[in-house]
């Protein structure tokens, strides 16, 4: 009865999101271990720094220097640009030079802002308008201000919209001969290149009552921010930069200028792991990545347990607490044995996180550890 009134307890108050925290934090923790510096060798940045903004005088760009850095990429020939910055108001001089580059040149997307209910979106380019050099920049943000979630699709009914990270990233992928189409077992989701990525839904993971709108799916952070390849503003525009560092790579320019304030907090943000947090542009630069992943190295996302069986893993760990408080008697047993009881949760989690499966650790650590001390209490009173 206590094994099953501790398993209850423990995921009636994950059902009802009381352990949604715990479970991110271990996420993230786990997501942290896991990571490694920048491999991904196909895509690159272009950081408009502070000192940049400093030495040009001006904040937002005006068209003529946006303009000359957008020829200066495209002469590189990369395979694709992202324009990480909003170009729907003209900033003279040199509004109709920018409108040229961008017409005229395919490879390059610009931003936008979805308009959702009770915001007001920002407009693409007037030039860009109705075509698919369009990506909208709109990012997810969790509980507590992380960034966990990506998006590939966005629509409210009557209007439907693309990422800048996947309009960019299928034009590197055309290259290769790769095109989005629908998984052949699952027509409802989409595969890319070697790769089905499934929609998250609202109740996936440890997620409670998300909203899942759009087509979202789970970060991997296989890359960690800050460390793909870049190069800055004045850099380009003084002729200081490699044809090689853009060449046949999918470029990201973006503003991480502090005073711009363009950035998000993810798992790396968290105080333990003492990072920044992550430059807008950096971001869509890592989404891109991992869609370049998924589609030609055959990455995975993550994989996640339906309800029930996550249910059976808690249930397996409340009774096997309840065993433990019938089996050891001594304290000085008991407290090193439900600590190792935990350890071993944290372990099984890691290794199936390794794995590529998101396996809860603190709904069955809970479980775990109230019946354990249940139980002890229990058989100490009789």
């Amino acid at each position: 009865f206590i094994a099953l009134l501790s398993w209850l307890t423990a995921v009636g108050t994950r059902a009802v999101g009381g352990l949604q925290a715990l479970e991110f934090l271990a996420y993230d923790l786990l997501l942290v271990a896991r990571s490694a510096p920048a491999s991904d060798a196909r895509v690159a940045r272009l950081d408009i720094t502070e000192e940049d903004l400093q030495q040009l005088g001006s904040w937002p760009l005006p068209n003529e220097t946006l303009a000359r850095a957008l020829e200066a990429i495209v002469a590189f020939e990369p395979r694709a640009v992202a324009l990480d910055i909003y170009t729907d108001i003209p900033v003279p001089p040199g509004r109709e030079r920018l409108e040229a580059v961008l017409a005229g040149n395919r490879s390059i997307v610009a931003a936008m802002k979805f308009r959702r209910a009770g915001e007001t979106g920002v407009r693409p380019p007037p030039v860009l308008e109705g075509t698919d050099q369009l990506g909208f920049t709109d990012v997810l943000v969790d509980p507590g201000g992380i960034v966990r979630r990506g998006l590939l699709f966005m629509d409210d009914g009557t209007t439907f919209s693309t990422s800048l990270a996947l309009q960019v990233a299928l034009r590197y992928l055309a290259v290769e001969g790769v095109t989005p189409a629908p998984d052949p077992e699952n027509p409802a989701h989409i595969r890319l290149g070697r790769t089905t990525t499934p929609p998250l839904e609202p109740e996936d993971g440890v997620y409670v009552g998300t909203d899942a709108g759009g087509y979202q799916f789970l970060l991997d952070y296989r890359e960690r921010p800050h460390t793909l390849p870049g190069a800055s503003l004045t850099e380009l525009l003084a002729g200081r930069v490699d044809p090689a560092l853009y060449r046949d790579r999918v470029v990201v320019v973006g503003v991480t200028a502090p005073s711009v304030k363009d950035f998000f907090y993810t798992p790396f943000s968290q105080a333990f792991s003492g990072s920044a947090p992550a430059w807008g542009p950096d971001l869509h630069a890592l989404i891109t990545s991992q869609l370049l992943r998924f589609a030609l190295d055959g990455d995975r996302p993550l994989a996640l347990l339906p309800w029930w069986l996550e249910s059976a893993w808690a249930l397996l760990w409340s009774c096997l607490g309840a065993g433990l408080g019938v089996a050891v008697r001594s304290p000085w047993r008991f407290v090193p044995a439900t600590a190792a009881g935990l350890l071993g949760i944290a372990a099984l989690g890691g290794g199936a996180f390794l794995l590529g499966w998101w396996l809860p650790v603190v709904a069955p650590g809970a479980a775990w550890l109230t019946s354990a001390v249940g139980v002890t209490g229990h058989v100490a009173r009789d």
